[in-house]
């Protein structure tokens, strides 16, 4: 993975082997990114995404493009925290998608993370929804 910071905007490239959401928690780590809105697109090889954060996990293996990387990043216990989605295509432009949980890239992965000013915002688990929600 390598990347550079352009003003407030970090543009990732994640390559071949390597793991989306572990690369993302990487550079946010080392550039402490609290808050920001994350696009991108490329190609992987093994996905695992579903619907909400835990409620159903599916996985996926085959050379599939990135249509759409969308989503956020904020803290959870100190800690980077990503609320992704993915939209997927195999070679028949069949297309699937949902929240991201991880993907082994195949060929390229280009992301922007696009980092707010001010306070970070946490997520705190709400038992009405189920699932850790921005704490505004």
């Amino acid at each position: 993975m390598k990347y550079r910071r352009y003003g407030n905007t970090l543009v990732v490239r994640v390559d071949i082997g390597e793991r989306l959401m572990e690369s993302l928690t990487e550079v946010c780590k080392k550039e402490n990114a609290m808050l920001g809105s994350i696009s991108g697109l490329g190609a992987v090889s093994h996905v695992t995404y579903g619907y909400l954060d835990t409620i159903i996990k599916k996985e996926k293996s085959g050379d599939m493009e990135i249509t759409a990387l969308i989503g956020s990043v904020t803290r959870l216990d100190g800690q980077p925290n990503f609320h992704l989605h993915i939209t997927l295509a195999d070679s028949e432009q069949h297309a699937w998608g949902g929240h991201l949980f991880e993907a082994e890239v195949s060929v390229t992965a280009e992301v922007f993370i696009t980092l707010l000013d001010g306070d970070p915002i946490n997520r705190v688990f709400s038992p009405e929804a189920g699932i850790n929600l921005m704490d505004l």
